[in-house]
């Protein structure tokens, strides 16, 4: 859906803070067909972090600046 708000748990700027924990970002997420395009850009340290649903399932797991591949792709590559 369009505009689909998601929460995005990451390590901002990675594991190398003194008390590094998972912070959640809201973000607003666009599906282009076989990808998911975030509407924010990711830190150092988010890229792989999941991308889940209101309902708390995983939607994606994000890649590049702001391009997200979606669980059913990762599970494809992995069978």
């Amino acid at each position: 859906a369009p505009g689909l708000k998601t929460a995005l748990l990451g390590f901002p700027f990675g594991l190398s803070q003194a008390q590094a924990e998972p912070k959640p970002i809201f973000v607003q997420v666009v599906v282009e067909g076989s990808l998911v395009r975030l509407e924010h850009q990711l830190n150092p340290g988010e890229s792989g972090a999941p991308l889940l649903t209101p309902d708390g399932k995983v939607l994606a797991f994000c890649g590049s600046t702001r391009e997200c591949i979606p669980t059913e792709t990762v599970r494809n590559l992995i069978r």
